[in-house]
């Protein structure tokens, strides 16, 4: 067993009560959902085949910019995506 330092400690317990907090005020998710009879493990995966790599890499360009700024406007967003080359869509 590995023993923590008070600083460990401190920040376990601080980011206990912060998470605990956010879940509170419905920023995150408390627990892991559970899928329903409708979203089954290979439902999930056809899904995520499906999206594909186009929408990794935007939401790599709205998480950087949200990292960078703390925020992003919806224009700031657009003009973000659409300079970035994606591969072409699989249709639905």
């Amino acid at each position: 067993m590995t023993t923590l330092t008070t600083a460990q400690r401190m920040v376990q317990a601080m980011t206990d009560a912060v998470i605990e907090e956010l879940a509170d005020r419905g920023l995150v998710l408390a627990s892991i959902p559970t899928l329903g009879p409708d979203y089954d493990a290979d439902t999930c995966a056809t899904l995520a085949r499906e999206l594909g790599d186009n929408t990794l890499l935007a939401s790599e360009v709205l998480y950087r910019r949200l990292s960078k700024k703390g925020e992003v406007g919806a224009l700031e967003l657009m003009k973000a995506l659409v300079s970035i080359e994606l591969p072409p869509s699989r249709s639905w």
